[in-house]
């Protein structure tokens, strides 16, 4: 039997259950739908030593992946796929994207002028595929030729591929998870003072209106910008998470949930991945990103335009149209599943 190596690159090991459930899935759908083994070939999977100063050889590895996540316009990432490409190992994009101050694709010039030094490098990759819409035209506009593969963000089928279907969905009509964290100022409007402000005026209505709160963290990092705003809130039916779960945990909680109110891109895409509407607090462009995919534009407010009357609107707009925010998470998983199996059976192939 061979044994072939693949290197997976992604922000892993730091805590943010975002970038984990992505590894996590690459591997599992790899395993599940990867016909090597039936030509006698093993696979490895390994990922990149985060620690910068620690140097590996890239010269063991068969396949280098640019993982899923925002790693497409950052020059460490680049750089370790241009130095495979230097010895003739493969590189492929899974589902990966960008990031950045954009909210719509006439708002990707300035990303567009940053990422156009990497030109020859998306051209020359074996395999290029991306998670979003914003994602794909930036590329075009840049003018690459290689072929652009819009496959959806992995996670947003997290649910169905490891419990096989939805998980089971209580009856809880009453509990609203809000998904609060830091990004150190790094949003549109570059306050998140003023966002939490804002958030705390929500959560009272809610409160009033019946509803229970838990706001939970999906990075370590964000632990205590939760504490701090549940804290401003001062109501014992407003509950703090103060730990970070991993995938399954993160899963449950949200499964637990009515919806989901979230600033963190990932915890609006594992919300989708359960059938969960959500409202995404749009702190980067990414968010704008993902939520094209799953036709919840309406639902996404940028930071420096949000404001508590606007978000209650929208809970209400949820309660209202409810069956046909989870259609379109339907719709949208149908598009997206198939062209995920086809990136993985072509990354797969790379192999023989």
């Amino acid at each position: 039997m061979k044994i072939k190596n693949i290197l997976y690159l992604g922000w892993l090991g730091q805590g943010n259950v975002g970038d984990d459930v992505l590894f996590e899935l690459f591997k599992t759908l790899f395993y599940k739908y990867s016909t090597l083994h039936q030509k006698n070939i093993a696979v490895n999977i390994d990922t990149f030593h985060q620690d910068r100063r620690y140097q590996m050889s890239l010269s063991s590895y068969d396949l280098i992946v640019l993982g899923a996540g925002s790693l497409m316009h950052l020059p460490y990432w680049i750089n370790i796929c241009k130095e495979a490409m230097n010895v003739d190992i493969p590189v492929v994009s899974w589902g990966s994207g960008i990031d950045g101050n954009y909210k719509n694709d006439q708002e990707l010039t300035e990303k567009v002028a940053s990422m156009k030094q990497y030109q020859s490098f998306y051209e020359k990759i074996d395999y290029l595929s991306v998670r979003g819409p914003l994602t794909k035209k930036a590329l075009e506009k840049i003018g690459i030729k290689n072929d652009i593969h819009e496959i959806g963000d992995p996670a947003l089928h997290y649910v169905a591929e490891t419990y096989g279907d939805i998980m089971d969905s209580p009856d809880n009509k009453k509990q609203i998870l809000i998904n609060w964290g830091t990004s150190y100022n790094n949003i549109f409007g570059h306050n998140e003072e003023k966002v939490e402000n804002e958030l705390v005026k929500v959560i009272n209505d809610l409160l009033a209106q019946g509803y229970n709160v838990k706001i939970y963290p999906i990075w370590t990092e964000d632990i205590l910008a939760v504490q701090k705003l549940t804290a401003k809130v001062a109501d014992k039916r407003c509950e703090a998470q103060t730990v970070v779960y991993d995938a399954k945990g993160t899963q449950k909680i949200i499964q637990d949930s009515f919806l989901t109110i979230n600033m963190k891109l990932h915890a609006n895409i594992l919300s989708a991945s359960a059938n969960k509407p959500f409202i995404s607090l749009a702190y980067r462009g990414k968010c704008f990103d993902f939520s094209h995919t799953v036709q919840c534009l309406d639902y996404t407010v940028a930071t420096d335009q949000l404001t508590a009357s606007n978000i209650i609107q929208l809970v209400e707009h949820i309660n209202n149209n409810y069956d046909d925010i989870i259609n379109n998470f339907i719709r949208a998983k149908k598009i997206y599943h198939p062209r995920l199996l086809d990136s993985i059976k072509f990354i797969a192939n790379l192999l023989h």
